[in-house]
């Protein structure tokens, strides 16, 4: 009779379900300029956001997805009025719901700025890949 331990079975499972983890430089500048600079110089941070896969979202969240990844493409595909600034905000309160630290997820989100077509390409990437039964 075959066995298989508990322990085997989350490691599929966390195999199976892997979050996207999307590496992005948030660049800022200094509050304070060096003295004699009126300049403040920018400074670079490597940062990191990760998206939880939806079979590892609360059940409300999940729910929220929905209405949001409907929003957006019913404004992307012209079957409501098209507001890229809906579209937008839309992708972005995705990015929100299924990140896994909200200020890795606003660190994302700045990182990107109004770039509607990067945005749409983080969004459709986690959809695929986090999608019931990827590997």
């Amino acid at each position: 009779m075959p066995t298989i331990s508990l322990d085997s079975i989350r490691e599929s499972i966390e195999r199976k379900y892997e979050p996207l983890v999307i590496p992005f430089t948030q660049t800022a500048i200094y509050p304070i300029a060096p003295e004699g600079d009126d300049t403040p110089p920018p400074f670079t941070r490597e940062r990191s956001c990760t998206l939880v896969p939806v079979m590892r979202l609360d059940r409300g969240v999940r729910e929220q997805l929905v209405t949001e990844q409907r929003t957006a493409s019913a404004a992307e595909d012209g079957k409501g009025a098209y507001d890229e600034s809906v579209v937008l905000e839309s992708l972005r309160r995705i990015i929100r719901l299924v990140a896994s630290d909200p200020d890795d997820a606003a660190g994302l989100i700045d990182a990107v700025g109004d770039d509607l077509a990067v945005l749409s390409h983080i969004v459709e990437t986690y959809s695929k890949d986090t999608q019931a039964g990827e590997a």
